[in-house]
């Protein structure tokens, strides 16, 4: 169900934003019964500001069904730099029949070059650590303005899915970051984990000018047009 968003928000916000302060911050996900962790310059976003970060740039109803998101706090706004939204699937636990054929299914989607400016690789799969990783760049012509992961983790409850979004030019310097992140993911010991955060204000421009406004509408046309191909391969999964 699509969040409702708080009026008033049509002038410069101020934002309510999970800041971690000197620790690692924690993700508990009560839906998917799992919890990552992120480090301490990265912070949650507030879901308000998702929500209206979304509504601004048109995004379609499949874009709203994230669990969380996450951003590195030193690009405002979060979608100029580093961020991550995190997806969850709790369909259940899939045999490696099952793995297997959602590998494929990625594989028909992804690897070629797509009508929405999205280059990707070829899906590749972890067996060790059940994660399928593909890694794919937002293009306009022959320039690349974004580098996203897709990672998807198979476990006990379903599927976890990460989609990191990050400039090009931070690219190699964020990989290890979403990297950290996905390995970081567990399900022992919930009860145990408390999420080391503290409530911090930020100020967002809700003008912003064009050229960020274009850039926010292509990132979510793109991110949009990946969640829904993944929504089809989901689906694809469950009636099978």
């Amino acid at each position: 169900m699509k969040r409702i968003i708080p009026t008033g928000l049509l002038v410069a916000a101020l934002v309510c934003l999970f800041m971690v302060t000197g620790q690692a911050g924690t993700y508990v996900s009560s839906n998917g019964k799992f919890y990552i962790t992120y480090p301490d310059y990265w912070y949650q976003i507030d879901y308000n500001t998702v929500d209206y970060y979304l509504a601004e740039t048109n995004a379609n109803e499949d874009a709203f069904g994230y669990e969380a998101v996450f951003a590195d706090s030193n690009a405002m706004p979060f979608y100029e730099g580093a961020f991550l939204i995190l997806s969850v699937d709790t369909a259940g636990v899939l045999d490696e029949r099952q793995v297997d054929s959602v590998v494929d299914e990625y594989r028909e989607v992804f690897g070629s070059a797509d009508p929405h400016g999205l280059r990707s690789s070829p899906p590749s799969y972890n067996v060790a650590t059940k994660v399928l990783t593909v890694q794919s760049d937002v293009t306009d012509g022959d320039r690349v303005l974004q580098k996203n992961l897709l990672a998807v983790k198979f476990y006990e409850h379903g599927m976890a899915t990460f989609y990191f979004y990050c400039t090009d030019s931070l690219y190699e310097q964020s990989r290890q970051v979403f990297d950290d992140i996905v390995a970081s993911f567990s399900t022992e010991n919930l009860e145990a984990v408390v999420p080391q955060e503290k409530l911090k204000l930020a100020d967002i421009d809700a003008d912003g000018d064009s050229s960020a406004t274009g850039l926010a509408i292509l990132i979510i046309v793109v991110a949009t047009a990946v969640l829904a191909a993944v929504g089809i391969i989901v689906s694809k999964r469950k009636r099978s």
